[in-house]
């Protein structure tokens, strides 16, 4: 039997949590070394987090999004907890039967207003396609 949605948020937020818990603290940066090699930069008493190994355009994107990502870290559970309670309030009915008020239909057949937030649960919890 599929879970409710809530159940999904509330898992990828805790999961975000149990991540950040062990990662370097905040602010991150990206610096380069020579100007040339990017370089993940934490807070100054942790100042080094990664060194991005390729040295092309992609290694300066790549390290770009990851400081991004990690920065928005601590605000994405609270997002996801808030989507969570949005979705009780929005689906009824049993785990695999959840039909949707904002759309009227049925959760994975025809309402597709929870799709992206819930594709991006599954990525954080691993259980996503990649492909989209």
């Amino acid at each position: 039997m599929a879970e409710h949605p809530a159940e999904t948020l509330r898992r990828a937020a805790a999961r975000l949590r149990e991540a950040s818990q062990g990662a370097t603290p905040l602010p991150w940066r990206v610096s380069y070394i020579d100007g040339m090699t990017p370089v993940i930069d934490g807070p100054a008493d942790e100042p080094l987090v990664a060194e991005m190994c390729l040295i092309d355009v992609d290694a300066r994107a790549n390290a770009d999004l990851i400081v991004l990502l990690r920065n928005a870290a601590p605000t994405l559970p609270v997002l996801l907890e808030a989507l969570a309670e949005r979705a009780e309030r929005t689906f009824t009915g049993l785990p695999g039967n959840q039909w949707c008020h904002q759309c009227g239909g049925m959760l994975g057949v025809n309402c597709h207003c929870w799709d992206a937030v819930l594709a991006v649960a599954r990525m954080i919890l691993g259980e996503g396609d990649s492909n989209g």
